[in-house]
């Protein structure tokens, strides 16, 4: 072999190495939807518990018991307690006794009932016992659209990406060399962020049935909780512990939305086919007086359609489904490819009960603790009208 296909091969082959180096790195990170199923195995957080023992589980006496166990519950027998214990070997136990995990069976299930309250909570009528968290992915915008979840992690994750490609060339000599162009490789991190609520339980109110307990703690605390992690998704800002959003993600694309017209919803669509989105779950999301404000506006003059198609709660914009909240931003419209984005979830939902945090009065703290990361695998596939007039 003469010298210049020696030189020929060698680069050739490292070339190869290279890619066959990149490949490995990026095949070390499972797809999306295997992390989230684990496998296809369930959760650990999950216990795939029988129907009647989830139909048992009060989330009343777990306040009950760590109250009058002054902050253990180590002599309560019962269904809650069984599901901590299984939750407590696979995450080790709680730096707290007073601490208890939440089984993704109780906190992530479906719950069509609601606990109907007047004045105070000495006043709550009885209810059917309910969901801890009330299904997030059904209820919150984001899980709903499509936005995939990553669960039951340990500790920090980065998710390899790649940012550049390889390029093709045509050779129109035997002897042309390929020139050279490195795939550009990075990573999607994904750290812990814990969003918390809190509230105070009289110790009247403990004497009342447990679906009273159910109803209160439910709508204080979960739905503050789902709310919180549903507008970090949109709208948090990186800082203070947040979670970084879709709104303030540094290379999505920025679209001027004064005046918005059909030319402006074109020009997002645009944007994400540019990044090459697979659009596998596309969907406009705003607030929703621009929905609103949409909707009274025609696709063009003559036309008899408005831009905003449908309900104001979920319609759709050129076709492409549309969901109004008013965890997104004022006066803001969003289009995502939710196939890209992900929310990350360490180990179970926490709650922790303080029987001492007004003993004179006879008042109880409970706490609830959600630890969670947002993530955009590809940036470029969110487009932001901002401004929409």
């Amino acid at each position: 072999m003469n010298p210049l296909d020696l030189s020929l091969a060698r680069k050739r082959t490292d070339a190869i190495e290279r890619a066959l180096d990149a490949d490995r790195l990026l095949r070390a990170a499972e797809p999306i939807s295997n992390i989230t199923q684990n496998g296809g195995a369930a959760p650990e957080s999950q216990l795939d518990m029988p129907p009647s023992d989830a139909k048992r589980y009060s989330i009343g006496a777990i306040i009950r018991a760590l109250f009058e166990g002054k902050g253990t519950w180590a002599s309560y027998r019962g269904v809650e307690k069984e599901a901590h214990d299984v939750l407590a070997a696979r995450y080790g136990n709680p730096a707290s006794s007073g601490r208890v995990y939440i089984p993704r069976d109780i906190s992530h299930r479906d719950s069509s009932h609601r606990a109907l309250t007047v004045a105070s909570g000495n006043t709550l009528v009885d209810t059917e016992n309910l969901g801890f968290i009330p299904l997030l992915r059904n209820r919150a915008l984001a899980y709903r659209l499509g936005a995939k979840p990553v669960i039951d992690l340990r500790g920090n994750m980065n998710r390899p990406t790649q940012s550049g490609a390889a390029m093709a060339y045509w050779l129109n000599a035997e002897s042309q060399q390929v020139s050279e162009v490195e795939q550009t490789l990075g990573a999607v991190a994904l750290s812990p962020h814990t969003v918390g609520a809190y509230t105070e339980i009289s110790h009247l109110l403990l004497k009342q049935s447990d679906p009273a307990i159910e109803g209160l703690v439910t709508n204080d605390l979960a739905n503050v909780g789902a709310v919180a992690v549903d507008m970090g998704f949109f709208n948090g800002n990186g800082r203070g512990g947040q979670v970084l959003g879709a709104a303030n993600l540094v290379a999505a694309t920025s679209v001027g939305g004064a005046s918005f017209a059909r030319s402006t919803q074109n020009a997002m669509q645009k944007a994400l086919l540019d990044a090459n989105a697979n659009m596998m779950s596309p969907a406009f999301v705003a607030s929703p007086a621009v929905a609103q404000l949409l909707s009274n506006r025609q696709r063009f003059t003559g036309s008899n359609s408005a831009i905003w198609e449908g309900p104001l709660r979920d319609g759709a914009v050129a076709g492409i489904r549309a969901a109004a909240s008013n965890n997104i931003p004022a006066n803001t419209l969003m289009l995502i490819d939710f196939s890209e984005a992900i929310i990350a979830e360490w180990g179970a939902l926490e709650i922790e009960v303080n029987p001492f945090v007004n003993f004179l009065a006879g008042i109880i703290g409970v706490r609830m603790l959600w630890t969670i990361d947002v993530a955009f695998q590809h940036p470029a596939t969110v487009a932001i009208a901002t401004s929409v007039s």
